[in-house]
């Protein structure tokens, strides 16, 4: 049955306050059949930066102030300027646009994209004062609203025929010019000496100069890697190399813990803040959270300048995870949404505010938002009861899958390459990044006082002086990191504990007196767990109880040994320590009542 613009409006109605008497309303609404799927033609419509630039709409810039998107752009050469309210959307079946002007033609616009029974409905909305403005109006929306449609029966007849995105959405990049071209060349030139494949850096040029700038603002290896079919770390390496030759810059992204959005881009370790501000969400928060910094790359301006891209913008195109997003304000307990089957969190942004969706065949067709359940079971459709704790504030519902290409810094710091080509970046006095799960490995000379006793301090110096740099080579052919090295001690951070226990069995049979140069024997401990990232003397230092334990531990390893913890042993398999003589113990710390279970592997003959 076909649906009519006051029962559109009904199901979306205009926001309190936005319709005034004095103002002239102009209106259009008209409506397409669908050949194809309407969740693909949704995310492709919510593109609205593609959209706009293939309908040749004049450039936009967007900032945000006090918290709220501010677009400016110039139409019939006059300016033009709103503020964008955040989008209300419902995944693959509606999409709510508002916007308030400052500046131009309109008073308000309010714009409905609605996805039923195989029909895309569209309705838009202006309110308007003055002669010019409600001619200028009654002639172009219904101009707009016509091209816009004719686009969509574009995407839906290149869907219906297998197209995997519109032929809109790529844009051919503007060629460099001469003088950005030779420096792009010589740079990535420099990078080649340095290590980095030149197929990678094939993959660099191609990037740089033909991709589309709406996909050049945030640049993520991991993703690039996948894509390109070619190895994440190596890939990274590569980024690392060509961003020392100033290919590219390194971005540290704070992110806030809630609406999810990058709030400061530090070119610097050292720029992170320890506190920062969404304006948005109206909070301070800690950035030494679990997902607080993100690491991206971005095209060095001096090769190619990419304009910048605003998170706050208001479409779900940038913001995948998020399956429905609603201003409290404007929920009608009628209107019903939709969710396929999975778990979903829940938030309401300027609240603290989290509660977890499981969505199946449920029963459950209200989603009480004062419910005090922390999981609410729910029907795949089902309405919104708004209750009476919140009157305004941003609706969220979004998936919980964590971004397989997020980088996180630990990413970065346990990569050699960027110890080498980095080393003078540090993190300012206060800051603590989170670095997640670490194989923490300490290396200790065994009797060392009495080998510096028995030579004297200038020929212990001699002699140990090179053993850093056996042990650093050793641990590197393993993906080891030296984080930093204490009196005759190293400490060192790997990516998973068979790499460790590897690492420690080279370093063992190097330093074996029977075999090599070196007088002494060396003792190592290892454990695995959380540790956060801090300033020191010596760079970016590992710091907590996992590191503390891990030090502890050599209390319990002898000359060729390996002391490890129960946490670590727990991570190998029988075919990881089938070279060593495994003997269980315990390891009692000051602060415990109970010791802890341990185990020291001896290396075999």
């Amino acid at each position: 049955m076909e649906l009519t613009k006051d029962e559109l409006l009904k199901l979306y109605p205009w926001p309190k306050n936005s319709l005034n008497k004095e103002l002239q309303l102009i209106e259009n609404f008209q409506s397409i059949e669908l050949q194809s799927e309407a969740q693909t033609i949704w995310s492709w419509l919510s593109d609205s930066s593609r959209i706009n630039r293939a309908l040749g709409m004049s450039h936009r810039d967007e900032k945000e102030v006090d918290g709220k998107l501010h677009v400016s752009t110039k139409m019939l050469g006059l300016e033009q300027e709103w503020i964008e309210r955040s989008w209300n959307w419902d995944f693959g079946k509606s999409i709510i646009v508002d916007r308030e002007y400052l500046k131009g033609f309109g008073k308000f616009n309010h714009s409905i994209f609605y996805f039923h029974n195989k029909k895309l409905y569209v309705y838009m909305g202006f309110t308007s004062k003055g002669l010019l403005s409600n001619t200028l109006l009654r002639a172009g929306v219904p101009k707009v609203v016509g091209q816009l449609l004719n686009l969509i029966k574009e995407m839906d007849k290149e869907l219906h025929a297998g197209a995997l995105i519109p032929s809109y959405f790529k844009e051919s990049s503007k060629k460099l010019e001469s003088t950005p071209l030779k420096r792009l060349e010589e740079r990535l030139s420099k990078a080649q000496k340095d290590g980095a494949p030149k197929e990678h850096l094939k993959k660099f040029f191609d990037l740089i100069t033909t991709e589309d700038e709406l996909d050049l603002y945030k640049l993520r290896p991991i993703e690039l890697a996948r894509k390109w079919e070619e190895s994440p770390s190596e890939i990274l390496n590569s980024f690392l190399i060509a961003t020392y030759h100033k290919v590219f810059e390194i971005s540290w992204d704070i992110i806030c813990p809630s609406c999810l959005g990058e709030r400061t881009k530090a070119k610097d370790l050292i720029d992170l803040l320890e506190v920062d501000h969404c304006e948005s969400c109206k909070i301070n928060f800690q950035t030494n959270g679990e997902n607080s910094v993100e690491v991206s790359f971005q095209i060095h301006p001096d090769i190619r300048e990419v304009p910048k891209q605003q998170f706050c913008a208001a479409e779900p195109a940038r913001k995948k995870h998020i399956k429905l997003q609603w201003n409290i304000q404007e929920l009608d307990e009628s209107q019903v949404f939709s969710l396929e089957s999975g778990r979903y969190r829940m938030r309401i942004l300027g609240h603290d505010y989290l509660k977890f969706l499981k969505v199946s065949e449920a029963e459950n067709k209200a989603l009480d938002l004062d419910s005090e359940l922390h999981e609410i079971n729910l029907s795949h459709d089902f309405n919104i009861r708004k209750g009476q704790k919140f009157k305004d504030g941003r609706l969220i519902i979004e998936v919980e899958l964590t971004d397989p290409n997020t980088l996180r810094p630990k990413d970065i710091f346990s990569k050699n390459i960027f110890k080498k080509f980095f080393k003078e970046q540090s993190l300012n006095k206060g800051v603590q990044l989170y670095l997640g799960e670490q194989v923490i490995v300490f290396t200790d000379i065994v009797a060392s006082t009495k080998f510096y006793q028995d030579v004297g301090d200038k020929e212990a110096y001699r002699k140990i002086s090179p053993h850093f740099e056996a042990i650093e080579e050793i641990f590197e052919a393993c993906d080891g990191v030296i984080i930093k090295t204490i009196g005759d001690a190293v400490m060192a951070s790997f990516p998973n504990p068979r790499k460790a226990v590897l690492a420690c069995e080279k370093m063992h049979r190097h330093f074996n007196p029977q075999r090599t140069e070196f007088p002494f024997e060396l003792r190592a401990s290892a454990h695995i767990g959380k540790v956060i990232g801090v300033n020191r003397n010596t760079g970016i230092d590992y710091f907590g109880n996992t590191v503390n334990y891990a030090a502890k531990l050599q209390a319990n390893a002898e000359a060729q040994e390996l002391a490890i913890s129960n946490e670590f042993m727990d991570h190998l398999k029988e075919t990881h320590t089938e070279n060593w003589i495994i003997t269980e113990g315990t390891y009692q710390l000051a602060s415990e009542k109970e010791a802890r279970r341990t185990f020291t592997l001896k290396l075999k003959e």
